[in-house]
């Protein structure tokens, strides 16, 4: 069949048809694709429908003939509901920019996608913060150092940027390593120049992000990153994204406390029990993390909070007090 402007265009309307209109649940027969095709238009028989579709498949199109033509879309209806979802309630975008990306994440749904209701969650907004994570990523795919400004939100309801002690703004020199999605925020995962550990910046209040032709220092440099990092044990390690090192801790605990347990430090919890039956959490976690979240769930510990290395914990939550020797 020679290819003409009349068949390319009837190529694309009959693409664009499938797209909007079909899913793996609304399929449209040979004859349903005709009639499409003439109330745009386009004059076309079966025939000639069939021969295009057939070439659609040839060249990689994303369409499916089975007890009808349908449109085989990225993502999953159930796919899209999650990550409007996600969209609407964890991030820091502009209100502009997030109804933009909610457009773009419905579109891909087609006209039979009904999507969740939107929450956009009353939060303070940075209008850098889609540039700040692309560029924050591509400093961290070039393995180049970035600077930046930090900002604290004030009661003015605006983002302030932190000043020095000469009365300027703070400027700040990071060597980037990973970007990590935790409660809602995303942060930076970066050695400072003045700090020899890894260090926490949320990147909603990140401002003026630059890359610098710089090379980041070799992550196994930094301490606690001699192996490497792996991100999602590090963020089960540190929930509430405080800075400094994880220790090992052992933790009385009621049956009830599990699901908190797993929520905030991850799968890599283990328990044990001891001679009289009681259930012990084995955590690893940063300290002033691991106290917060005693705070929090005080009334699910049931005794003393033991360290199985060098780390002390000093807390106390109620009548459960937390010391610090060694097991």
């Amino acid at each position: 069949m020679a290819v003409t402007g009349a068949y390319t265009q009837r190529f694309f309307i009959l693409l664009e048809i499938l797209k909007s209109e079909t899913d793996e649940e609304h399929r449209m027969s040979g004859t349903d694709l005709t009639n499409a095709l003439s109330q745009r238009g386009m004059s076309a028989d079966r025939r000639t429908v069939q021969h295009a579709l057939q070439d659609m498949q040839k060249a990689g199109c994303p369409i499916v003939f089975d007890h009808g033509w349908y449109y085989q879309h990225t993502f999953s209806a159930a796919e899209l509901d999650l990550m409007i979802l996600l969209l609407g309630n964890g991030t820091y975008l502009e209100e502009e920019e997030r109804q933009n990306l909610l457009r773009k994440l419905k579109s891909l749904g087609g006209s039979h996608y009904a999507p969740p209701a939107d929450v956009s969650g009353n939060r303070p907004r940075n209008p850098e913060m889609l540039m700040t994570v692309h560029t924050l990523n591509t400093a961290i795919h070039m393995g180049l150092q970035v600077t930046f400004h930090y900002g604290s939100w004030s009661d003015d309801r605006q983002l302030h940027v932190r000043y020095n002690a000469a009365g300027y703004p703070k400027k700040y020199t990071a060597h980037p390593y990973a970007l990590a999605a935790v409660n809602g925020s995303v942060y930076l995962l970066a050695a400072v120049n003045r700090h020899a550990e890894i260090s926490h910046y949320r990147l909603d209040r990140m401002m003026d992000v630059h890359v610098r032709r710089a090379r980041v220092r070799p992550l196994g440099s930094i301490p606690g990153c001699e192996k490497g990092l792996d991100l999602s044990s590090y963020i089960a390690q540190h929930p509430y994204m405080y800075a400094g090192p994880a220790g090992r801790f052992q933790i009385p605990v009621r049956s009830r406390a599990w699901n908190d347990l797993y929520d905030f430090f991850g799968l890599d919890v283990e328990c044990t029990e001891t001679e009289s039956g009681r259930q012990l959490a084995l955590v690893t976690a940063e300290e002033k993390g691991l106290l917060r979240w005693l705070r929090r769930y005080a009334e699910d510990i049931e005794g003393e909070i033991r360290p199985t290395s060098e780390y002390r914990v000093r807390h106390t939550t109620g009548t459960n007090n937390t010391s610090g020797g060694k097991t």
